[in-house]
């Protein structure tokens, strides 16, 4: 299928900073709409978290954490993108979110692109076991696997966009229309991330001042008690919150990068 418009001769670059205090001002200033579209996902989250812990014992049930995570999450991610590309009443996310082909090819990629990451949790989890490397040359070659896996799934991102569309197009099209903006895409999702690392740094600072039991408790991942309850559900907001405005990085960079306006309805039609 063609892409929804004809590449323009001269590529544009993506306004890094511009994009991240838009991400901002999109996300905080439409709450509402995120805390409707989140409310299920993030209940179905802390359920998945209770049931399949991330230390929970075998490959199988980390496979299929995996997936219900990457399911879940999808169906908040589809219902904000619409919101962000369309900003219209029929995108506007209701509180039970729909289930359909649009759900199924959305988790599908999604699952695709996550692959990625499996040389560095593979090499992370064998290296740090068998102790075969030196802790910054073991450092350093993880870092580069990590960053190697985001710069990819930067490129092939606007998948997402495109499904959440209804018009999905094969990663190449990604591809193509992030061409040379793969690392100003890469570094938009980092510095929308930094605020909410370094809140997370200075919470945990605080309440090892305030409460060391408690900390200690979070630290060694107790699987009960109120220290549990905290870390999963206090963790999934704030995940939450940076799936909102990761979204809406990637929903900026798209309109850049392809053209795609929010009033151009018509476009949509064709794929209908």
């Amino acid at each position: 299928m063609a892409v929804l418009e004809n590449a323009e001769a001269v590529v544009p670059k993506l306004p890094i900073w511009q994009t991240t205090k838009a991400a901002y001002r999109d996300t905080f200033g439409n709450l509402g709409v995120v805390a409707t579209a989140a409310a299920v996902p993030f209940g179905l989250s802390v359920l998945v978290d209770i049931a399949l812990p991330e230390d929970a014992a075998g490959a199988a049930l980390a496979v299929i954490r995996l997936f219900l995570t990457t399911a879940v999450v999808a169906l908040f991610e589809i219902a904000w993108l619409r919101r962000l590309l369309l900003e219209e009443s029929t995108a506007r996310p209701g509180l039970v979110p729909p289930i359909g082909r649009r759900f199924r090819v959305f988790v599908g990629y999604s699952l695709l692109l996550t692959v990625l990451y499996v040389p560095a949790i593979f090499f992370q989890v064998v290296l740090v076991e068998t102790a075969q490397a030196s802790p910054v040359t073991f450092g350093i070659f993880i870092f580069i696997l990590y960053v190697t896996a985001s710069y990819l799934i930067a490129r092939f991102s606007f998948v997402a966009p495109w499904i959440a569309l209804d018009a999905p197009q094969r990663l190449s099209g990604s591809w193509h229309r992030t061409q040379r903006n793969g690392l100003r895409i890469l570094i938009a999702y980092c510095l929308t991330a930094l605020p909410l690392v370094l809140l997370l740094a200075v919470f945990g600072v605080i309440i090892a001042a305030v409460s060391p039991d408690l900390a200690a408790q979070m630290e060694n991942g107790v699987s009960d008690g109120g220290a549990f309850w905290f870390v999963v559900i206090g963790g999934n907001a704030l995940f939450y919150l940076y799936y909102a405005l990761s979204c809406a990085v990637l929903a900026h960079a798209f309109c850049t990068l392809t053209g795609w306006r929010r009033d151009r309805r018509e476009l949509l039609e064709r794929f209908e």
